[in-house]
Parts: C-alpha cells; sequence; structure tokens
C-alpha cells in the first residue's frame, strides 16, 4: 500500500515527533481525534477493520509454514507458500512452483523484487546516516540476477548505471 501523505500530514507528523522518535500509539491517538487530518487514513469500522487486521494475521501465519525440500544435492528449509506470482489471489505451494518452471521463476523475480525494495531502502538510510555499505552493490547484483530471470539484462544495465 503506497500513501500519499499530505504536507501537512507530513508537517504533522514531525511536529509529533519527540526527542527524534515517532511513537506509533500517538500517532493513532492523534487520527482518534475528531477533525484531525491523519483521521481519513483509517478505516474506522471496526467490523472492515477487524476483517483487514484478521486477513494480515492470517498471511503472517502463512508465511510461517515450512516445508524441507530435498533437491538433488541439498536439503533446504523454506516458507511452504509464498504470494501467488501470477498476481491471483492467495499463495502456491513449493511442490506447485517445482513442477511449473515459469511460475517459479516468477516467484523468484517477485521475491527479488521486495528484497531490493528494502535493500534499497537500507542502502538509503546509512547512506543518510553516512555509514559506509556494501548495500549498492548488493543492490546491483540482485537487480542482475532479477533482470537474468525476466531476459531483461538491458535493464539491469540501466539500473546499475
Amino acid at each position: 500500500m503506497n500513501l500519499k501523505l499530505t504536507k501537512d500530514q507530513l508537517a504533522l507528523l514531525r511536529d509529533m515527533e519527540v526527542e527524534g522518535r515517532l511513537y506509533a500509539t500517538e500517532v493513532l491517538a492523534e487520527a482518534k481525534r475528531p477533525g484531525s487530518i491523519l483521521n481519513d487514513l483509517y478505516d474506522w469500522d471496526q467490523e472492515t477493520a477487524a476483517e483487514k487486521w484478521w486477513l494480515e494475521r492470517t498471511r503472517e501465519i502463512i508465511r510461517e509454514v515450512r516445508v524441507n525440500i530435498v533437491t538433488t544435492s541439498y536439503t533446504v528449509e523454506a516458507v511452504r507458500y509464498v504470494p501467488n506470482p501470477d498476481r491471483k489471489p492467495g499463495y502456491v505451494t513449493m511442490d506447485m512452483l517445482r513442477s511449473d518452471r515459469t511460475l517459479s521463476e516468477e516467484a523468484v523475480v517477485a521475491e527479488c523484487t521486495r528484497a531490493l525494495g528494502s535493500l534499497r531502502r537500507a542502502a538509503n538510510i546509512a547512506a543518510a546516516v553516512e555509514i559506509e555499505s556494501p548495500l549498492g552493490v548488493l543492490v546491483a547484483q540482485l537487480e542482475r540476477y532479477r533482470a537474468q530471470l525476466t531476459g531483461n539484462t538491458l535493464g539491469a544495465v540501466a539500473a546499475v548505471a
């Protein structure tokens, strides 16, 4: 979910910082306040909000299911379910991915894309606080690998440049 916060909302969040920290409980309390500019960012209908939370909790539970997979050369413990890579709702099993090369490559590309988002965020944080890190190199390597999987090696070169 990509939220687009207004300048006023961003300013309010900055104003709510206490010694460089922002607390979710305080932000939620502000959002609950009648007339708050944060109020519209939330689903206040308890029934739909509860359903959304339960679905998110269910996704957390599904992500915790593990399976041991024996390949021709070694055994690896992996998640049993991954988000359906063909953009349909739900999850697919490792067994299904292992039997469908195209679907398995799409799943790996999707996981690489998620990992790239986290690596880029970490690299930006490290740069912002002036901590040297190899994260930029890791981002470039993962970009190249993802491009190999998709057959888009030109995009990987452009992403590194």
